[in-house]
């Protein structure tokens, strides 16, 4: 993970916000694999999330909480 990835994971901070903070020019390279929930607008990387039935991100915590329950 890159110093930028390490701070945004798990945050709803903004990429801009943290790149400031550390001192460093944004470089998309440095973004790897994050992605934010749709729903929260947490970071997290792209394979802790899941689409949901709308195809938007969504992490498990929001999956759980707000989305669809068939019985």
């Amino acid at each position: 993970m890159s110093i930028l990835t390490d701070r945004l994971h798990r945050t709803n901070h903004s990429i801009l916000d943290v790149c400031e903070e550390l001192g460093i020019e944004y470089n998309e390279e440095l973004m790897e694999d994050m992605a934010k929930c749709d729903a929260c607008g947490i970071w997290y990387h792209e394979y802790e999330l899941m689409l949901d039935t709308d195809g938007l991100n969504t992490c498990k915590w929001c999956d759980e909480n707000y989305g669809i329950k068939y019985e």
